[in-house]
């Protein structure tokens, strides 16, 4: 599990500096961008096999998807890309395995992977709205080089819809003042410390990079 927790930390880390990259673009102005632009077309972002098969690897539903030019996501795929798609539509996802562990919660580690998780969900929706504004700013309404309605179209992304671990960031909605928590009783205060130890002791020796 600590090793779980290390690598959802580090994913966050690369999503950081992904979002933070736009700060670079967003060093041309409208008129730079316009001066290669037209070299882009047909190609789209929404092209990018990779990002998709993260997507849907991390669990973000084929039925909460919006549709692109009125066309389902894979349609705009061939050949091995569109059944690379399919088989990562069909393999046990992120929010699959999470759910599972769930089902036998041990507190401190598995509430810094629950974190990790937001933090993975929340960068992935700070870098489709980073997207949206660099798109507005560049190239206004016009529709995107693939032949999408543009901003209107990644707009529509920046929701919900595409946020795979909604209901971990609704439980603050039943959080309660620390002092209406009762104290745990001192044995399963103690039991619960050891088998902790034990864990992180077992896993640092058994898992350690």
């Amino acid at each position: 599990m600590l090793k779980v927790v290390t690598r959802m930390h580090r994913i966050a880390i690369i999503f950081r500096l992904l979002v933070n990259q736009f700060a670079v673009l967003e060093t041309m102005t409208a008129l730079d961008f316009f001066d290669f632009r037209e070299y882009l077309s047909p190609a789209s972002g929404f092209q990018s096999l990779q990002f998709r098969l993260l997507e849907n690897k991390i669990g973000v539903a084929d039925s909460q998807r919006v549709p692109y030019n009125r066309r389902h996501y894979r349609d705009n795929f061939c050949g091995h890309d569109s059944e690379a798609l399919l088989k990562s539509e069909q393999e046990p996802t992120l929010l699959l395995l999470v759910e599972v562990v769930l089902e036998e919660p041990r507190f401190q580690v598995p509430f810094q992977l629950l974190t990790s998780l937001m933090d993975i969900d929340t960068l992935m929706t700070k870098w489709r709205y980073n997207h949206v504004c660099m798109v507005h700013r560049m190239i206004g309404s016009k529709a995107g080089t693939g032949g999408s309605s543009g901003y209107h179209y990644l707009r529509s992304t920046v929701s919900d819809r595409y946020k795979v671990f909604v209901d971990l960031f609704n439980l603050a909605t039943f959080l309660v003042p620390r002092h209406w928590v009762p104290k745990l009783n001192p044995n399963v205060h103690t039991f619960l410390y050891t088998a902790e130890c034990c864990d992180s002791s077992y896993c640092s020796s058994e898992d350690s990079d």
